[in-house]
């Protein structure tokens, strides 16, 4: 059985537990950058290895031939199957719906695919795990294929009705979708969740990037962000025309960071971060700019256009 698990991290666990001796980590961080409905196979590879090299986390040529062997390993698990290991955050359940969604395309047989059912794996002994393995239903992996073409759509309207209805046989996936609607820019402010904590974890003073790192962190009910990416949106913010965050030089762990006049102001609702600066940005197949400017609506948990059709029920 190919067991696919969210990280490195999940993998070593797995073989310090005595689980598996091999697995695959699914490594892309899905919750950042394009993932377009429009195309599949090896062109999304080459999307995906473009923006992940241009963050600075590898080179493309390695990361492309890493997504290829991961798909060619995924396309050949056929009578084998696959067993699962997800925990419940944003970043792994994105995982796991491109996992069964591409299960669900390959005619994978549900009774061949296992899924571990767990919030988290830290530190549990084999049996422990083990004993979390389910089989998924037909529903389940239908239902996720139906979350994921929803959150490649470059209409997020199918992405706010699953996350407020969850998907079938997954109990995290709704909550995760709901956390991933609130990164889309706020109303008052044209600033994301994390953004916007961000600011307010700088609005005090001057902090590092590792300490800005541990406070946004700390605001998350389940982080789903590791080091790099939290500095990729600290990054963001220092550009533009008027930057909300400006710091000194070096790498982010020790780079302070502080907060602008502009960021004050954007805080303070008086000016919108889309509008200014923000723009560009992508949430799966969405690309956030003025003429797709989807926001946040926090009283009902749910998105609308500005200029557009309103809010979406």
């Amino acid at each position: 059985m190919l067991h696919i698990t969210c990280g490195d991290f999940a993998a070593d666990e797995l073989r310090r537990a005595g689980v598996a001796d091999a697995a695959l980590p699914w490594r892309d961080v899905l919750h950042e950058g394009p993932v377009p409905s429009d195309v599949t196979g090896r062109e999304m590879r080459e999307i995906r290895a473009d923006f992940i090299a241009s963050c600075g986390w590898g080179a493309y040529g390695d990361v492309l031939e890493s997504l290829d062997e991961r798909d060619r390993l995924l396309e050949e698990s056929g009578e084998q199957g696959a067993a699962l290991w997800f925990e419940a955050d944003l970043y792994d359940q994105l995982q796991l719906l491109e996992v069964l969604s591409r299960l669900y395309g390959l005619g994978t047989a549900p009774e061949r695919v296992q899924l571990f059912g767990g919030a988290g794996f830290s530190g549990l002994g084999a049996d422990d795990l083990r004993a979390g393995l389910a089989p998924v239903s037909a529903q389940t992996m239908r239902s996720a294929h139906e979350a994921w073409v929803a959150f490649c759509s470059p209409d997020p309207s199918g992405l706010a009705r699953v996350a407020a209805k969850g998907v079938a046989g997954l109990p995290f996936a709704g909550q995760a979708l709901g956390r991933l609607l609130e990164e889309y820019p706020g109303m008052r402010d044209g600033l994301s969740r994390l953004e916007r904590t961000m600011l307010q974890a700088a609005s005090s003073g001057a902090v590092s990037g590792a300490e800005l790192f541990k406070a946004v962190s700390r605001q998350e009910e389940r982080p789903f962000f590791g080091d790099w990416p939290c500095w990729l949106v600290a990054s963001r913010l220092m550009s533009g025309p008027e930057p909300l965050l400006a710091g000194g030089e070096g790498t982010f762990p020790e780079r302070t960071v502080r907060l602008t006049s502009a960021g004050e102001r954007t805080l303070n609702g008086q000016s919108d971060w889309m509008r200014a600066g923000g723009q560009g940005r992508w949430i799966g197949g969405v690309r956030l700019d003025g003429s797709h400017d989807w926001r946040y609506v926090p009283d009902s948990e749910t998105l609308t256009r500005l200029d557009g059709p309103g809010v979406i029920e």
